[in-house]
């Protein structure tokens, strides 16, 4: 159960994920720090942990909390915006905006660089997808990237997937599964 504004969402834990646990609690609750635009609604992990680390976040916009939405508007507003060169400019600022909250967060220089962008739209989501790769001077993590933005209940909610990927197209076998999982939400 997930609540945005004062409308409840049944979303059901896809297949092989689970809520965080031990340490993975204050994991998830560090990379939803540096996110001052929308609120982490669910996290989940894989319930055994692959070489994938995959995870799955939900989210909304902090500005739509308590924005009344047909999926049908949204999908249309959504969609015509991510045709956008203003739109375009927007993704491409994300890495940068993301490095600055991860640098914050973490206390020390941590840069994002990626590949992604809007990747279509249907009935149920407008998609963006593509990669992602973040560094620190001892560490780095190559991701492919997925999300789905749609509303469920008159809300707007987003739905992200994350897995550890250097293929360039390695989203794509991400955005069906998000299709469904946002088919299942009531």
């Amino acid at each position: 159960m997930v609540q945005i504004g004062a409308v409840r969402n049944v979303v059901p834990i896809p297949a092989g994920f689970c809520l965080p646990s031990g340490d993975d609690i204050g994991i998830f609750q560090a990379l939803a720090a540096p996110d001052v635009d929308n609120v982490t609604l669910l996290s989940l992990t894989e319930c055994r942990k692959t070489a994938a680390r995959r995870y799955l976040l939900v989210k909304t916009p902090v500005a739509a909390l308590n924005a009344e939405v047909s999926r049908a508007e949204l999908l249309k507003e959504l969609g015509d915006a991510m045709e956008t060169p203003e739109m375009s400019k927007q993704l491409e600022e994300v890495p940068g905006e993301i490095s600055k909250g991860k640098t914050r967060q973490l206390g020390e220089p941590t840069k994002v660089t990626g590949e992604f962008g809007p990747r279509g739209r249907d009935d149920v989501c407008v998609y963006i997808g593509g990669r992602a790769t973040t560094a620190t001077a001892s560490d780095s993590q190559t991701q492919a990237v997925a999300g789905c933005m749609t509303a469920v209940n008159g809300r707007m909610i987003s739905l992200y997937a994350f897995a550890d990927s250097t293929d360039a197209e390695a989203y794509k076998k991400l955005l069906p599964q998000l299709k469904a999982w946002a088919q299942s939400i009531r």
